[in-house]
């Protein structure tokens, strides 16, 4: 669903270029993952950054699997803000609840 869910967002931008500028995956640790009281039968992945990545066909030079937090998503948001501004990083996609590309 997060793949599917970055596929619309990227169709959206209606360039090939940005798609291909991604340099980090960042996805949001979900419940599923943190705890097995969240466990459910739809499978899992020991790499979700780098699954999606696969499914999105691209190949980014970082996949980033954050801890578990209600904050996660704005704390997440303001490290890319840090390493763009620095130039450490081009653009990044992030996705989790709830999924967006920066």
């Amino acid at each position: 669903m997060l793949a599917e869910a970055a596929d619309l967002a990227l169709a959206d931008t209606q360039s090939e270029a940005f798609r291909d500028s991604i340099d980090t995956l960042v996805v949001i640790r979900s419940h599923a993952d943190t705890s097995p009281r969240f466990s459910h039968g739809f499978g899992s992945s020991t790499n979700p950054p780098k699954s999606v990545a696969n499914r999105l066909n691209i190949t980014p030079k970082r996949n980033v699997y954050t801890w578990y937090s209600g904050n996660m998503p704005q704390y997440a948001a303001n490290w890319a803000s840090e390493k763009i501004v620095r130039g450490e990083m081009d653009s990044e996609g992030k996705m989790g609840v709830p999924p967006w590309i920066c």
